[in-house]
């Protein structure tokens, strides 16, 4: 696998990563498992593996130093963001959490962790660049972000995106549209006498 902030993570990196998956699912259906599932914290559904990594070629996630998914589900985002930089996938299911580990080993994936935990109680400043694939309003992880986080965050889909962080960029691979934002000068909200962040 490549190494921390690798410049061009090779596309047979990627397609041992892609064709695992391909074959991880199919024997899941199989089993009359899905490639989704209802949490305590929320629904949680599988992105396109392709999509993901033309998005970080297109974004250059090797420039950044730290990379985690919010709610990670059986881990195939923060694989595949581990071709390019440090990665850490934040899950509260403990099935999920454990699924993405033995996939990690199996894929045999270094530059990479999961963490079982709710991403509304971990400290975000420890990372440069977040991914969410929101299944409601954000208004709650936006609250968190203006206090502690500096970076990019990645917003999978258009229908809830954030309304206090500012847009830097929309990327659409194929269907799939990734709204880039981050904290502006006017992110904050005045208190009475100050701007507070």
């Amino acid at each position: 696998m490549a190494g921390h902030n690798s410049p061009h993570p090779t596309m047979e990196s990627f397609q041992k990563i892609n064709t695992f998956y391909e074959q991880y699912y199919a024997a899941l259906k199989e089993k009359g498992i899905h490639s989704h599932k209802e949490t305590e914290k929320g629904f949680w559904l599988s992105s396109v593996s392709t999509e993901v990594f033309d998005l970080f070629r297109t974004i250059g996630l090797e420039q950044f130093n730290h990379f985690a998914d919010l709610g990670s589900g059986d881990g195939k985002v923060a694989l595949i963001a581990s071709l390019f930089t440090k990665s850490t996938g934040i899950e509260f299911d403990e099935e999920l959490v454990q699924r993405s580990n033995q996939i990690k080993k199996e894929i045999g994936a270094n530059n990479l962790r999961f963490k079982k935990g709710d991403f509304l109680e971990e400290d975000l400043s420890a990372y440069d660049i977040l991914f969410v694939y929101p299944d409601n309003p954000l208004v709650r992880l936006e609250q968190k972000l203006l206090k502690e986080f500096r970076g990019d965050l990645i917003v999978c889909g258009g229908i809830y995106p954030p309304e206090r962080l500012v847009k830097k960029r929309v990327v659409q691979i194929n269907n799939a549209v990734f709204g880039i934002y981050r904290r502006g000068w006017l992110s904050g909200y005045f208190t009475g006498r100050r701007w507070k962040a």
